[in-house]
């Protein structure tokens, strides 16, 4: 569908289209693959990889409604979207229509693709053309909830800008805050430069272990089988039992997506999982993801045995030290802005939620139980 236009570059004329057919998006990889690497929002989140397998394990109550932007049969713009239904009141009585990235619910990072690279449309045109589809297309949802956009995104500003629409209540709020280290020069430069307290827990900490005879044996793993992925499980599970700690590795669903990612991601060279072993035993990990220069810290968990420790603090040191030493550009965080992690760095990013309702009885009556939640919030405070 031809879109109006944004000012600039008059001569392109952008199409959209909608691929709501899983067959049709898995068959658009090496386009999407090709777009990834030139659009600035190059993420391993972000990779076909990882939202296909997201939408194979989490998308079976949802849509598939992603949108391919061409100019002269080139695609030069995809928006990874899905339509879902979100409930919204008290247990579920009434459910919003929602439009969001694939990977709602536990993605860190969500984008538009967007390459004007050959192309006579501009990045603001393509942004343009694909939300004017969405809401030229408002009959199939009652809200847009774009989650986990980054601040840094280049697209950020453009789909600020274009969901500003007439008729439509709009919010865009901060979401939550994404640490990340910029790791140029080597290792011992930045370690000497970090906080004094910083450097003296790790020390202190790591002698500790070392005089009752329980030093860490450092292990970088790049190859993933399922016994590993067990291993890790399982000291999930003795954290949980000891303390109640959630964990990713324990509902079946998850697990099942993280095996698959594992075999993928290994044949892709982009698993990194960083162990520290007692005497054999497996008492904390780093489970991260190495892809385009930068590693992403995604998992970690500790053995509740060494909480006095603080193996995940002082495991750090040794994984920044292999990651410098490798030459990696970037480790990020990712979403969660824990003290721990603000004494490694202060660059830090931020994840917003734009969220786009309809005006509409459903959207009425989500507005005034969140109103009247806050009221009694309020008084009870």
């Amino acid at each position: 569908m031809p879109a109006p236009r944004s000012k600039g570059k008059e001569q392109a004329t952008v199409n959209v289209r909608v691929l709501d057919n899983i067959d049709e998006f898995l068959a658009l990889e090496p386009q999407y693959n090709a777009l990834l690497k030139s659009s600035g929002s190059d993420h391993v989140q972000c990779t076909f990889e990882w939202l296909s397998l997201w939408f194979k394990h989490f998308g079976k109550d949802a849509r598939l409604h992603a949108l391919v932007a061409e100019e002269n049969g080139k695609v030069c713009g995809v928006a990874p979207l899905m339509l879902h239904a979100r409930p919204a009141v008290y247990k579920g009585l009434v459910k919003l229509r929602a439009l969001s990235f694939i990977g709602y619910g536990f993605t860190d990072h969500s984008d538009f693709l967007v390459s004007p690279a050959g192309s006579g449309a501009s990045r603001e045109q393509l942004v343009h053309a694909m939300l004017d589809h969405v809401f030229q297309c408002r009959g199939v949802w009652d809200e847009i909830l774009l989650t986990q956009l980054a601040d840094s995104s280049p697209n950020f500003a453009s789909v600020r800008t274009e969901t500003e629409r007439v008729g439509y209540d709009v919010k865009a709020e901060t979401l939550i805050a994404c640490p990340y280290l910029e790791m140029a020069g080597d290792f011992e430069a930045y370690f000497n430069g970090l906080g004094k307290n910083l450097k003296h827990d790790v020390a202190k900490k790591s002698r500790r272990l070392a005089e009752q005879g329980l030093e860490p044996d450092f292990e970088v793993v790049t190859r993933v089988d399922d016994s590993l992925l067990l291993e890790l499980q399982e000291l999930n599970r003795r954290r949980f039992e000891a303390a109640g700690h959630r964990s990713f590795f324990l509902r079946e669903d998850r697990f099942a997506f993280l095996r698959e990612l594992a075999g993928v991601f290994t044949r892709r060279q982009w698993w990194l999982l960083f162990l520290f072993r007692v005497k054999g035993r497996l008492v904390a990990y780093r489970l991260c993801f190495a892809y385009n220069g930068t590693v992403y810290d995604w998992n970690t968990s500790y053995d509740l045995e060494y909480f006095q420790y603080s193996l995940g603090k002082i495991l750090l040191k040794p994984v920044l030290q292999y990651c410098f030493g490798k030459g990696y550009r970037e480790f990020d965080f990712m979403a969660g802005d824990e003290d721990y992690k603000l004494k490694w760095t202060d660059r830090v990013r931020t994840n917003y939620r734009v969220t786009v309702r309809r005006r509409n009885l459903k959207t009425g009556l989500v507005k005034s139980y969140s109103s009247l939640k806050k009221a009694i919030g309020e008084k009870t405070s």
